[in-house]
């Protein structure tokens, strides 16, 4: 279990760890603990805010808790956000997209997902009230992690690379834990909010899923990596809605 969880962490964050895995694939079992690292990367989030305030005004505060949750999970989620969204417009047939997805530059389509999610996520940082700004960013970290277990039930888009080594069927129990985390939501958060996030949480994860499905006919590490933004964002936004 230790093993696993120095993994995940050393995995999904850029927190030197020399305890854990070093080269080749990790195991499978990490998966079980990707959405408490992700609750930690939103616990780091929370203490720089916390730390902050003592010196800089709240609105400043939270914009640079939100860039060392960047910096603290470095650039694995953000930059599946960025191939995905350069293969998915820029190619036309499975291969093509997948090409561009391999490709290390970023195009026009990964810049502006880019600059697109990290405006709309420092907004809703800056737009929560005060009340919902905890929850708010252990549940976002923590759900967007859960999600990317949940993605790696579908068959890998090729037959190398992440979504390949630890995707379906050996994600399949780790998906139940992470399944769970959303599904609890509505009992963990009543008065509408639990349902608001786990109706968001699944629409959008299902928007970039089936478009996955249509254009490379399952997922990629990549994928995954936008799974977890968009999940955040709207995670983000429904204690928005709800709060305000």
């Amino acid at each position: 279990m230790t093993k696993a969880l120095a993994e995940a962490l050393r995995f999904l964050t850029a927190m030197p760890l020399p305890f854990a895995h070093s080269g080749g694939m990790p195991s499978r079992s990490m998966l079980f603990f990707f959405p408490a690292v992700g609750a930690l990367v939103g616990c780091a989030g929370i203490a720089v805010h916390a730390l902050l305030t003592r010196f800089f005004p709240d609105q400043l505060a939270r914009v640079l808790a939100l860039a060392f949750q960047v910096l603290v999970a470095g650039k694995f989620h953000l930059d599946g956000l960025a191939d995905t969204a350069d293969g998915f417009y820029g190619g036309h047939t499975k291969a093509e997209v997948l090409r561009i997805m391999s490709d290390p530059h970023v195009g026009v389509m990964g810049a502006l997902a880019l600059i697109f999610a990290v405006l709309i996520k420092a907004s809703l940082y800056l737009a929560l009230p005060a009340v919902s700004w905890v929850p708010a960013l252990l549940v976002s970290a923590a759900l967007g992690r859960a999600g990317m277990v949940l993605a790696l039930t579908l068959p890998p888009a090729k037959a190398t690379g992440l979504a390949a080594f630890l995707g379906c069927p050996g994600s399949r129990r780790p998906a139940v834990l992470s399944g769970a985390c959303l599904v609890i939501m509505p009992l963990v958060f009543p008065g509408g909010l639990g349902w608001t996030v786990l109706l968001g949480s699944l629409g959008v994860a299902g928007a970039i899923l089936l478009l996955a499905w249509k254009k490379i006919r399952g997922v990629t590490g990549d994928v995954c990596g936008a799974v977890n933004e968009v999940i955040e964002c709207a995670v983000l936004a429904s204690f928005l809605v709800r709060t305000v």
